[in-house]
């Protein structure tokens, strides 16, 4: 089932075209009850989440790099720490 992700414009994470392939670019896009705009968690610890797509892949911020402006995409579960995320607030 999954949840929305919402950006602070108001507009939903998307996995872009729909594609269950690695290497996927998450996009911003309007909210319109795509699958590819629903997402689940999944606890891995220390207060850490994966956040999986339809495809049940990860998020994955790119290249693992700690830069500023570095996109984020889809790619296969692996437990890279580039596929970690803190909530903040927690759940």
């Amino acid at each position: 089932m999954g949840r929305e992700i919402r950006t602070f414009a108001d507009k939903c994470l998307t996995v872009r075209g729909e594609s269950g392939g690695d290497s996927v670019p998450i996009d911003q896009y309007r909210c319109v009850g795509l699958f590819s705009q629903r997402f689940t968690l999944r606890e891995v610890g220390n207060g850490q989440y994966e956040i999986r797509t339809f495809a049940d892949k990860c998020l994955t911020v790119r290249g693992e790099s700690g830069g500023d402006s570095v996109p984020i995409d889809q790619y296969r579960c692996v437990g890279l720490y580039s596929q970690r995320f803190t909530l903040n607030p927690p759940l």
